[in-house]
C-alpha cells in the first residue's frame, strides 16, 4: 500500500465514522434544549483530556457536566445519546492533530519508529491497528463512559438542585403570582422568621 491510499483510507474512515456517529446521535435532539450542556461538555472534555489524558476521568467527568446542565429531561436514552454526541465532538478534536501528525510523517518513517520498538508492521497492518484500536476501541469506550457520565449528571442535578413548584401559586384576591419556592428557600425563610 503506497502512502496516497494510506492517508486517504484513514482520513475517509475517520471522516464516514465521526459523521455517521454525529447523525445518529443528534438525531431528534432539540438544538435548544442539548446545544450548551453538549458544548460546555465537549470543550471540558478536550481541555481535560489534554491535561489527564484520554482515560475515564476526561470523558467521564464531560459527560457528568453535560447532564448536569440538561434541564428537564428525565429518558435516560436521550440523555445518553447526548452524552454520545459530546464524546464523538470530543474524539474528533483530539483525532485531528493525530491526523495532521499522521500527514506530516512520512508512512516509511511510521513504520520504522514502529519497528524500532520490535514490531514489524506493513502499511497494511498498521492501517487496520489504528482504525481498529484507535477510533472503533476509544470510540466505543469514550461514547459509552460519557454516555453514562450524562445520565449520572442529570441524576446529580435532580438531587443537587431543590425540585421547584411547577406553576406559580396566584395569592388571594388576585394580583400577580408569587415565585415558585424551593424547599431551602422555605426552609430558610422559617429561620429567618420571615414565613
Amino acid at each position: 500500500m503506497d502512502e496516497l491510499t494510506f492517508r486517504i483510507a484513514y482520513a475517509g474512515f475517520a471522516v464516514a465514522l465521526f459523521t455517521v456517529l454525529f447523525l445518529v446521535f443528534s438525531h431528534r435532539l432539540d438544538r435548544k434544549t442539548f446545544l450548551t450542556p453538549v458544548t460546555v461538555g465537549f470543550i471540558f472534555s478536550a481541555i481535560t483530556a489534554q491535561f489527564i489524558g484520554g482515560g475515564v476521568a476526561s470523558p467521564l467527568f464531560g459527560g457528568i457536566l453535560t447532564g448536569y446542565l440538561i434541564k428537564n429531561i428525565t429518558k435516560w436514552s436521550t440523555l445518553f445519546r447526548a452524552g454520545a454526541l459530546n464524546a464523538t465532538l470530543t474524539l474528533a478534536a483530539l483525532f485531528v492533530p493525530l491526523h495532521i501528525t499522521l500527514y506530516n510523517t512520512g508512512l516509511s518513517d511510521l513504520l520504522a519508529m514502529i519497528a524500532t520498538a520490535g514490531y514489524n508492521l506493513s502499511a497494511e497492518q498498521f492501517l487496520y491497528l489504528l482504525m481498529g484500536n484507535f477510533l472503533l476501541y476509544y470510540v466505543t469506550i469514550f461514547v459509552v463512559i460519557t454516555g453514562l457520565g450524562t445520565i449520572l449528571g442529570s441524576y446529580l442535578r435532580r438531587i443537587l438542585l431543590p425540585t421547584t413548584a411547577k406553576a406559580a401559586v396566584e395569592p388571594a384576591g388576585g394580583g400577580s403570582p408569587s415565585r415558585p419556592q424551593s424547599i431551602y428557600l422555605t426552609r430558610l425563610d422559617e429561620i429567618n422568621g420571615s414565613g
